[in-house]
């Protein structure tokens, strides 16, 4: 009788990761793919067993970009116009040398698109000798959830002046909005829009609501932060954070002029866009990130 001992093959190990847990459409991420050679020999083209990574297209995921980069050890990645998206994610890219205990290292830049639900699993496998090894990164996809509350108070008026004022006309009244993010997702970056009609029978301020060179409108951060942020440069600045509108919101590009009582009766509709992502909220229940914008608008 004659005896076989079976033949162990050792692969190289594979590990991917993009460092984060839920993603929200429109959401860019960044995997790093990591293959490292224990196999004690040394994998390559010339011996016949070198490694060979695929990571084959997700559905909604758009990827833009491969790079390779030797991380550990002795190894050569492939020639840059070998490394491209099309062969990574169809017959796959052939790491020309690796010596053992070496780390090649993937960097896969991507963004979801469209509106998927559930959880986006990415997979990438290395190959070497007929065997493949296999690692999978899971992120479950989130959405922002926005609300929109709005409020007024009476600030003064020319009979009472600060003391239990009235809306009566020449007063100044204050209108408060509150946006807040009660979803696990972001808001993608720079596209947060608040647009209000400026209320019939009423005038915008449009001097300084606070310090000098604060403009008509005040931007504050709530207890738990937006991550937006608000800039004012001036009426006519084009580049700020707010804009105006003589037209009932069908473009903003007029430029407003205050009166002697510090209005513009012109404006019809200002445009508030704060920048950044507007932060997910991490834990359910209040609070919740949040921020507010205030106006000034006087009653005819």
């Amino acid at each position: 009788m004659i005896g076989l001992t079976p033949q162990v093959v050792v692969l190289p190990t594979i590990a991917k990761t993009d460092g984060k847990t839920q993603i929200t459409p429109g959401d860019t991420t960044t995997y790093t793919i990591a293959i490292t050679n224990n196999t004690s020999v040394v994998l390559s083209t010339a011996n016949n067993n070198a490694a060979l990574i695929k990571d084959p297209a997700v559905t909604n995921l758009a990827v833009s970009s491969v790079t390779c980069a030797v991380t550990t050890g002795t190894a050569t990645c492939p020639s840059a116009g070998s490394v491209t998206v099309a062969a990574m994610q169809g017959a796959g890219i052939t790491i020309p040398s690796m010596a053992n205990g070496s780390v090649v290292t993937f960097t896969v830049n991507a963004q979801l698109n469209n509106n998927p639900s559930g959880t986006l699993t990415n997979t990438a496998t290395v190959t070497s000798n007929g065997q493949t090894a296999s690692a999978s990164d899971a992120d479950t996809i989130v959405y922002p959830s926005l609300v929109n509350v709005k409020s007024s108070q009476v600030l003064s008026d020319p009979y009472n002046g600060t003391t239990n004022p009235k809306r009566i006309p020449g007063s100044a009244v204050r209108y408060d909005v509150t946006i807040t993010n009660t979803g696990q997702g972001t808001v993608n970056s720079n596209t947060v829009f608040v647009f209000d009609a400026i209320p019939a029978q009423t005038s915008l301020y449009v001097t300084d609501i606070g310090a000098a060179g604060s403009g008509p409108v005040a931007f504050s951060n709530g207890s738990l932060t937006s991550g937006l942020s608000y800039t004012f440069t001036s009426l006519a600045s084009t580049t700020d954070d707010t804009d105006f509108s003589n037209n009932g919101g069908s473009t903003y590009s007029y430029t407003p002029v205050p009166n002697g009582n510090g209005v513009d009766p012109n404006v019809t509709n200002i445009r508030i866009n704060p920048k950044g992502t507007f932060a997910g909220d991490p834990v359910a229940g209040a609070p919740s990130p949040s921020f507010t914008a205030s106006f000034r608008v006087r009653i005819k």
